[in-house]
């Protein structure tokens, strides 16, 4: 009796036993049956610079882990770039200005076999630096030439100029190279630029940079044009130039024997400048320059050409004429006057106007001159000393009007 009690208590046991091991395997079966593929529901970019992008993803389901793969163009094929657990990671060593492709896969463990979750792709792009470093290289009336460090992977740079009418800046167009010479603009000016780097990527796409810094940059002040001299006199005259475009006044130098220099003799706000108190036929050389104040500096233009001046000479006096019996003949006879380069000879057949200039008699000391081949007729002669200035005549009055029947 009890050997058989035994026997029936094993064989209860054994049964319950069996039941629970199948009752576990049919449960873990079930499980696996129902275990959701992970799938990558968003990627996102968390950090992007020039040659980095950080990526960030979510998942629906449980993943054992991911691997990021990246797109190469060339054999369009997708390569590993990561094994990770994390649910971020950062490419590292990419070229600046371009495009990417990325792809995250997830992965999951089911019997002791790895698998793969649903994967996602995401586009990104690395970023340009910004433009440092600008320089102004030339400043001249109407333009000025800038110049920056170049940004790498640029394929060009956009240049905005700061429009004071619209308070915006405007675009101006762009440029391959790291320099622009910028043309058409207004003398003794404030100029505002911003400038960015712009890049062409593989999928035809542009990319922007940041804009630089405002850049303030300037146009000079013009040379003074049309210097001239007018209404000469015997003690002075009058200098005169042509006005430079936004020029707040002029300096005005005189050569000074005595320092070898041009030395400053006045600073004025007009266009004009009267000298008085000189000898007849004194010289001088002059020269003349505007300024502008431009962004807080006083700003020169270059120096006018040189301009000799004088004061007119004295007159002369004839005092005799003659008439030569050959050839048609007159010798005329004048006062010298020492300071004079030369003489002008007048002639007409009217004592009251139509006089032609006939002879130069260079040389203050020559004082007579022989007329030849003249009309057999009354003629009427004056003479004029001159002094040259650089080229510039300045004749005295008339001399006193002969009269002689050729």
């Amino acid at each position: 009796m009890h050997m058989n009690k035994r026997i029936t208590i094993k064989k209860t046991v054994f049964y319950f036993a069996v039941v629970a091991v199948l009752t576990l395997m049919l449960s873990a079966f079930c499980f696996a049956a129902n275990v959701t593929k992970p799938e990558i529901s968003k990627i996102s970019v968390t950090k992007r610079e020039s040659t980095l992008v950080t990526l960030e993803w979510n998942v629906n389901g449980k993943a054992a882990g991911y691997i990021v793969y990246r797109y190469n163009p060339k054999n369009k094929k997708f390569y590993q770039l990561k094994k990770l657990r994390a649910k971020t990671y950062t490419v590292t060593n990419l070229a600046p200005g371009e495009y990417y492709v990325f792809t995250v896969k997830p992965y999951y463990t089911q019997n002791k076999k790895t698998l793969s979750g649903k994967a996602k792709s995401k586009s990104a792009y690395t970023t340009l630096d910004a433009v440092q470093k600008i320089t102004q290289k030339t400043t001249e009336p109407n333009s000025h030439r800038l110049s920056w460090t170049k940004v790498r992977g640029a394929d060009a740079y956009e240049i905005r100029y700061y429009k004071k009418e619209t308070g915006k800046y405007v675009s101006l167009g762009g440029t391959e190279k790291n320099t622009c010479n910028l043309t058409r603009l207004t003398p003794a000016s404030v100029y505002k630029y911003k400038i960015r780097a712009v890049s062409v990527a593989s999928n035809g796409k542009c990319i922007y940079s940041k804009f630089s810094k405002p850049f303030t940059a300037t146009t000079g002040v013009p040379a003074v044009k049309g210097f001239k001299t007018s209404f000469e006199m015997l003690t002075g005259y009058k200098l005169e130039w042509n006005a430079v475009q936004n020029a707040q006044g002029y300096y005005l130098y005189r050569f000074s024997d005595e320092t070898g220099d041009y030395e400053r003799i006045a600073i004025l706000n007009t266009t004009d400048y009267t000298v008085t108190g000189k000898e007849s036929a004194e010289r001088d050389s002059y020269k003349v320059c505007a300024y502008a104040t431009v962004n807080k500096k006083r700003v020169f233009g270059e120096m006018s050409a040189v301009l000799g001046a004088s004061t007119r000479p004295e007159s002369v006096t004839i005092y005799k004429v003659d008439d030569l019996p050959k050839n048609n003949k007159v010798k005329l006879q004048w006062d010298a006057y020492e300071k004079a380069d030369g003489y002008f000879i007048y002639v007409s057949d009217n004592q009251e106007s139509g006089f032609n200039l006939l002879e130069d008699i260079s040389g203050s000391g020559t004082t007579e001159a022989v007329i030849k081949d003249l009309e057999n007729k009354v003629l009427y002669f004056r003479v004029k000393s001159y002094v040259n200035v650089n080229g510039n005549y300045v004749v005295s009055k008339e001399s006193n009007t002969v009269r002689i029947a050729v």
